[in-house]
């Protein structure tokens, strides 16, 4: 194992309810209210979790995505996780998660979070 945390916060992807607004002349997609929300709190606790100095090797993503409720798809919580793992500078560049093997969907209603186990790929 390379690293390992826990976002506690419910989970939410990029890709619900995005919102058009104008820059300029052209209309841009951004992301959704809930997922602004949900990535600063994530920032906010990573920032005392990451490592020294962000992994700059090939990683397994083992993730539990404790969700309040049954929606979304697995793709889409694994692009938001990814991307909030660079901004927060855990790894260097989200092309380094090279699998998710051993991440699930779950329900928890009480508990929504996220366990995170970064791990040398096992091949």
């Amino acid at each position: 194992m390379l690293w390992q945390a826990t976002i506690r916060a419910v989970p939410r992807t990029k890709k619900n309810s995005a919102q058009i607004v104008r820059a300029g002349f052209r209309p841009r997609l951004i992301p959704s209210a809930a997922f602004l929300a949900w990535n600063k709190d994530a920032q906010l606790q990573l920032a005392f979790l990451r490592p020294a100095a962000p992994l700059a090797c090939a990683v397994n993503c083992r993730a539990m995505f404790y969700r309040d409720k049954n929606v979304g798809d697995a793709v889409n919580f694994y692009n938001a996780l990814a991307d909030a793992l660079q901004e927060a500078g855990v790894i260097e560049n989200d092309r380094q998660i090279i699998a998710w093997d051993g991440s699930r969907l779950m329900v928890d209603r009480i508990n929504p979070r996220i366990e995170i186990v970064l791990e040398a790929p096992k091949w």
